[in-house]
C-alpha cells in the first residue's frame, strides 16, 4: 500500500510540473524558455568554471562560478565569434552588445569579485538579449576578463582575458527529464 501511495504522489507532482511547462507565468516554465551554458577554460591562466545563461522573455539571467582565480574584480562581456581557441582568446572577436543597448557592450555585465578563496558566485538580470531569438548569444562567446574593464586584444599581444567559453545547449532541464 505504501508503494502505491509513493507512486501516486509522484505522478501528481510530475502532472503538476508537466501543467507548469504550458503556463509561461510559473517559475518552472520560465526554466524551460531557453538556456545556454559556456565552460570556461582559462586564457593564460588556471581558470576554471561554467556561464548559464537562461532566458527569461525580457532578457536572461546569467550565473557565473569560477574558480582558481586572484582576488579581485573581474568583468565579462560577450564576444562576436564562437572560437577560444587563440592562446590570448583574441579569437573570441569583438565585444559584443545587442542593438539599441544602454551603455557600451563592455558594461553589459556588471563587475563581479573574487575573494580570498579565489572563486566567483555570481549571477546578474541582462536585459534585452536572448537564446532563441534575436538579438541571441548563440554562436557567441563569453569571456572573464581581469579587472573592471573589458580589454581589445591585438593578435599575438598579452591582454586582460582570464577565462573564454562558447554557448551551447545547456541539457534537459527538470520537466523534460520528468516528462521522458
Amino acid at each position: 500500500m505504501e508503494t502505491m501511495s509513493r507512486m501516486i504522489v509522484v505522478a501528481a507532482a510530475a502532472a503538476l510540473l508537466s501543467a507548469c511547462a504550458t503556463d509561461s507565468s510559473s517559475p518552472a516554465a520560465a526554466d524551460q524558455v531557453g538556456n545556454l551554458e559556456a565552460p570556461l577554460r582559462g586564457v593564460g591562466s588556471a581558470a576554471t568554471g561554467k556561464v548559464i545563461v537562461v532566458d527569461n522573455g525580457k532578457g536572461v539571467t546569467l550565473t557565473l562560478d569560477a574558480a582558481n582565480l586572484v582576488q579581485g574584480s573581474y568583468r565579462l562581456a560577450f564576444h562576436a565569434n564562437p572560437n577560444c581557441n587563440s592562446p590570448n582568446g583574441e579569437s573570441a572577436g569583438p565585444v559584443w552588445g545587442p542593438p539599441n543597448s544602454a551603455g557600451t557592450p563592455g558594461d553589459l555585465i556588471p563587475i563581479a569579485y573574487a575573494g580570498l578563496a579565489g572563486s566567483i558566485s555570481f549571477s546578474a538580470r541582462i536585459p534585452g538579449v536572448h537564446v532563441d531569438r534575436e538579438p541571441t548569444l548563440r554562436g557567441r562567446s563569453i569571456v572573464l576578463h581581469a579587472g573592471p574593464y573589458v580589454d581589445s586584444p591585438l593578435p599575438g599581444m598579452p591582454n586582460n582575458y582570464i577565462g573564454c567559453g562558447v554557448f551551447e545547449k545547456l541539457g534537459p532541464g527538470l520537466i523534460e527529464r520528468l516528462n521522458r
